[in-house]
């Protein structure tokens, strides 16, 4: 009996261990995708994306902004990471200002919403959504019904004179302009006119965890106890009466 209930217990602990970082692991991934979308939100609102691309990003400088009669860009400069290599990123969000066709469903096969991007000089494709297999099954346009808006972040390795035409969901352009795209070899100590994204700390002051960690650790620690204990209660009565 002694040998079972400290089999029992050490069990326990290891069980409320696995609850502890489970509970911890999926409230944070959930507050980040909460703080995802509120920022969204706030980007439609305000009309300003700064916020939610200093959430996503190692820095950024706004290039454009344009609006016409049934859409608005926003153009930036953006510096991501992977891994330990900064990426330049040609972003372009668009925001629409008034009734327009849109995917409704993530697979939406009729939908032509895209980008292409060509060299201005030669022509040269340098990126077209059309030939990116990330959008093969993917609706551009679905982001208007998620967030309210879409974008584009295609990375860019030269520096140069760029032509960009964007096609709304039926393939019309809605959108066409040069820009002079300078390739930027990042340094964190000297960011020039780029703006940093948010810090770590300022994105644990943004994400506020342990007001919305705690409350789920109590509630499923809780209930683990209250089950663990009867569990336990019953195990042992069970085991008491077989003894006899």
């Amino acid at each position: 009996m002694k040998k079972f209930m400290v089999f029992y217990i050490a069990f326990s602990i290891i069980f409320l261990v696995m609850i502890y970082f489970f509970t911890l692991v999926q409230e944070t991934n959930k507050r980040t995708l909460d703080v995802f979308y509120e920022l969204a939100d706030e980007a439609v609102v305000m009309g300003d994306f700064d916020p939610f691309i200093k959430y996503q990003s190692i820095a950024f400088e706004q290039i454009d902004e344009v609006y016409t009669q049934f859409y608005g860009f926003h153009v930036y400069h953006v510096i991501a990471q992977l891994d330990d290599q900064y990426l330049n990123q040609f972003s372009v969000f668009v925001i629409p200002i008034s009734d327009i066709s849109y995917a409704t469903e993530l697979e939406d096969p009729i939908d032509l919403t895209g980008i292409t991007i060509t060299d201005s000089l030669t022509d040269q494709l340098i990126y077209s959504t059309e030939t990116d297999s990330d959008y093969d099954k993917y609706a551009v346009s679905y982001g208007i019904e998620k967030l309210g808006f879409y974008y584009y972040a295609p990375e860019l390795e030269e520096s140069g004179s760029i032509d960009i035409v964007l096609d709304d969901y039926s393939g019309n352009p809605i959108f066409s302009k040069t820009y002079d795209f300078t390739l930027v070899e990042f340094d964190p100590e000297n960011v020039g006119s780029f703006t940093l994204g948010y810090s770590q700390s300022e994105i644990e002051e943004l994400m506020d965890l342990s007001s919305y960690t705690q409350p789920a650790l109590i509630q499923n620690i809780t209930i683990f106890v209250i089950i663990d204990i009867s569990m336990g209660g019953l195990l042992n009565f069970f085991l008491k009466k077989k003894k006899l």
